[in-house]
């Protein structure tokens, strides 16, 4: 938790910078970082308020990618809070955001998490031709983290035991 702490602080700082500067990528970037360590914090609907105003900042500027993943980590806080159509929209517009940019990490990490919301929704057979089909994309591109979280999914889908739905 120490090192979430330093991070939080790192982001606050860099977002008064950023402000200061009126470096909207920056500003953004920093939104991102404050909702993501918010996040990991434990505190998900804290987490919200920083991811509102990141997306609000890469629209403003176009950053497709950086809005995707924004999309994708307001979709797992919501997940997290078992907001399951929130997370679910965020999860399709962010994968959509990613197929159109070609963002193919992107893509597995949103074949993940909706992979866990079919889960949670007791369709087991959808969850696991996502998670197969995110840890055969993560395979192709060498994606270390996403094919490790996938064998855990497909694993855990198997014992049906201790699930894990948060990919750090």
């Amino acid at each position: 938790l120490g090192r979430i702490d330093d991070s939080y602080r790192y982001y606050s700082n860099a977002n008064e910078i950023f402000r200061d500067l009126k470096d909207t990528f920056g500003i953004a970037y920093s939104y991102c970082g404050l909702a993501n360590a918010t996040r990991m914090k434990g505190d998900f609907k804290g987490s919200l308020k920083y991811f509102k105003k990141a997306k609000l900042y890469y629209k403003k500027i176009g950053d497709k990618v950086s809005f995707a993943y924004t999309l994708w980590g307001e979709g797992t806080a919501f997940k997290m809070m078992k907001n399951l159509k929130d997370a679910k929209d965020d999860f399709w517009a962010a994968q959509k955001l990613f197929k159109e940019t070609k963002d193919e990490r992107g893509i597995a990490y949103c074949e993940l998490s909706l992979g866990e919301l079919e889960f949670l929704n007791g369709r087991r057979q959808n969850a696991s031709a996502l998670f197969k089909e995110a840890l055969k994309k993560a395979r192709v591109f060498s994606f270390g983290v996403e094919v490790k979280y996938a064998e855990i999914l497909i694993h855990a889908l198997k014992t049906a035991k201790d699930f894990p739905f948060n990919l750090p």
